[in-house]
């Protein structure tokens, strides 16, 4: 979990150097040590691990709202890649409606996760090909515009077509505006 000690030095490195903070699955996810665990006992197969990799992005998320990380770095970026982004909209309102009936427990959490989540994180988006047919306006509707991030493993091979179905002011805003803004300090860097 981000929120955890473990990660305290990685955490303070970003937020101090002005650094998005890129989370990436590495094919280990729920078997190592001090990592949030896959539901269920697998995933045995290719197809399990995909259909439940989101899950340790939802964690870590959750564990960087609820543990304070976006209150004591306020200028943190969290960008989360590969892990899908068909599941961010519900983890947040479900994030905010526990946060709104068990704020006693987290008194540091200020304001509501999903504004934390459009502040703070992004969550990069390559591929739509496993979506129904016309669910990524349904989708994209449900996630801050600040929040999702244009990028790709293979910008050959992909169709990327969807990109051509946003609309045209989220369309600037997903594959530019939200990575100048996300990745200021290498613009800054390269000046």
């Amino acid at each position: 979990h981000l929120g955890t000690p473990f990660y305290r030095p990685i955490i303070e490195a970003a937020a101090r150097n002005d650094l998005t903070l890129i989370i990436h699955p590495g094919g280990k996810e729920g078997t190592i040590v001090g990592t949030p665990a896959l539901a269920g006992i697998g995933p045995r197969f290719h197809g399990e691990y995909e259909c439940l990799i989101c899950q340790v992005a939802a964690v870590n998320i959750a564990s960087a709202v609820y543990d304070g990380l976006f209150v004591e770095f306020p200028n943190l970026r969290l960008a989360f890649a590969a892990f899908g982004f068909d599941w961010v909209g519900p983890a947040m309102w479900r994030m905010d409606a526990e946060w709104r009936a068990m704020r006693i427990d987290v008194p540091w959490v200020a304001q509501a996760p999903s504004k934390y989540i459009a502040q703070n994180v992004r969550i990069i988006v390559s591929e739509t090909d496993a979506l129904p047919e016309g669910a990524l306006a349904e989708i994209t509707a449900m996630i801050p515009p600040s929040s999702i991030l244009f990028g790709s493993n293979t910008p050959f091979d992909s169709d990327l077509s969807w990109v051509d179905t946003l609309p045209e002011a989220l369309r600037e805003q997903v594959c530019h505006g939200n990575a100048v803004e996300s990745f200021r300090r290498l613009e800054a860097i390269a000046a």
